[in-house]
């Protein structure tokens, strides 16, 4: 199971992600979160921990000199588009770049259809504050899609519900940012640490989710 823990704007917590097992990191470049990490500061964070594990910039509508300069500075660095870029500009950042949409309707479902990419988020409907909500995605729909993509599910989930989640959806990974925290990017290391046992737990060893 890949758990990407989100929010990240330190090392030292970074560190301490991957030390308990997380699968990646997120850093978020969207100046209008509450976890909202600096370019600057981004990069090197993610210099310093690319080699422990996955690294993903959360972008929303980023102009293409700050997606440009976070490619080349950290290659390995995968990107996260949580905004509404149109499908040819995730395509052009592939492999290392997939989509968060939100997903709380049918027509939602529809409209994912298009998604470019292996890897695709689906995240709770939130309007302009686009994730972190706390708020649940539709985990029915959720489950349809995986058949068919490496879908990561993220919205509303906590060391409490993380393996229903997964039980349910079966996804091929799991996103947390305010479940885990004691403030908006204070990551709890207790909580990040129960949830990534509950979301190995969650499944038979060696069982993942669908290519």
């Amino acid at each position: 199971m890949w758990v990407k823990i989100c929010g990240l704007c330190d090392e030292a917590s970074a560190r301490a992600c991957f030390a308990a097992g997380a699968s990646a990191i997120g850093i978020n470049l969207w100046p209008e979160s509450k976890r909202y990490c600096p370019p600057d500061k981004a990069l090197v964070l993610a210099q310093a921990v690319a080699h422990l594990g996955e690294v993903v910039f959360v972008t929303v509508n980023a102009d293409n000199d700050l997606l440009s300069r976070v490619s080349q500075v950290v290659p390995t660095a995968w990107l996260q588009f949580h905004g509404d870029e149109p499908a040819d500009r995730i395509a052009a950042h592939l492999p290392r770049a997939y989509a968060a949409r939100p997903l709380g309707t049918a027509a939602d479902l529809d409209a994912l259809s298009g998604v470019p990419g292996n890897r695709l988020l689906v995240d709770a409907p939130a309007g302009h504050a686009r994730g972190g909500t706390g708020k649940h995605a539709a985990w029915p729909l959720a489950a349809n899609l995986s058949a068919t993509r490496r879908l990561i599910l993220a919205g509303g989930l906590t060391p409490e519900t993380v393996a229903s989640a997964i039980t349910n959806v079966r996804p091929y990974g799991v996103d947390v940012a305010s479940g885990i925290e004691s403030a908006p990017a204070t990551q709890d290391m207790q909580r990040v640490t129960r949830f990534i046992a509950q979301a190995r737990r969650a499944r038979p060893p060696g069982e993942r989710g669908r290519n």
